[in-house]
């Protein structure tokens, strides 16, 4: 992926604040969120599923500073198809699930600025990292009394570009403690937020991408464009104190 010159100056801007907080005291936030993906441009003219999965999320943030630096993990299912079929010729009457699922995992370094007091806190994210696709099937067996099991599993396709983006949302206080105490939990907040990633040209895969012909031969349709995509957040963070050595 090639980045525009306002890919590097985030980057840029990260280093910089990163490096001072590092050195001051600090309180920690961590949380998760329920997440919706919406590709965009060329990536939704190939794929016009709407993604889901989850995403995982820490900040460290200096005292009183309304700068936080942290990491950002996101897992999204953009498609996924399952069938039945026997376990074998030999034994028809023994079925199996056979499940194709397209999925993608972000990694992002985070700047976040947002205020540090209020009930409702707006903030605004710089985000910078990659973006892992993957398809892959796997055979489970048919237990309806349990969660299924997997028997086997193969990956037909994997490939990994840099992306960037911005975002931005509400932090909504539903639990305040007093912050007096050494190591203990600080706030509760539901967290709403939208991000932008304009993603690098990748190869990747859709549902239906995976075509088996009457010789039991399989045949892929391999895409491959830039991977931009809004995604839609709702979940929960927590913001704990941790005084630092000096």
């Amino acid at each position: 992926m090639q980045f525009s010159k306002y890919g590097y100056i985030l980057i840029v801007c990260m280093i910089l604040f990163a490096v001072p907080m590092a050195q001051a005291s600090s309180s920690v936030q961590a949380g998760g969120n329920f997440t919706l993906g919406f590709p965009q441009g060329e990536f939704h003219e190939n794929v016009d599923n709407l993604g889901y999965g989850f995403s995982l999320f820490g900040f460290y943030r200096a005292t009183g500073s309304f700068l936080n630096v942290g990491l950002s993990f996101n897992y999204l299912i953009y498609g996924s198809e399952t069938r039945e079929e026997p376990w074998s010729k030999t034994i028809p009457d023994v079925f199996v699930d056979v499940s194709t699922t397209n999925s993608i995992l972000y990694g992002h370094l985070m700047l976040r600025i947002t205020p540090h007091s209020g009930v409702v806190r707006p903030y605004i994210d710089g985000l910078f990292g990659f973006g892992y696709f993957s398809t892959s099937t796997e055979v489970k067996d048919q237990e309806y009394n349990d969660d299924d099991r997997t028997i086997a599993k193969s990956s037909h396709l994997k490939d990994t570009s840099l992306n960037y983006g911005f975002g931005g949302g509400l932090l909504i206080r539903v639990f305040d403690g007093s912050g007096e105490k050494e190591e203990e939990l600080e706030a509760v907040s539901i967290q709403l937020g939208i991000r932008y990633l304009k993603g690098g040209v990748t190869q990747y895969m859709k549902e239906g991408s995976i075509e088996i012909d009457d010789n039991s031969n399989l045949h892929y349709d391999i895409l491959e464009s830039e991977t931009g995509i809004i995604t839609v957040h709702v979940g929960i963070a927590l913001d704990f104190t941790f005084p630092i050595p000096q």
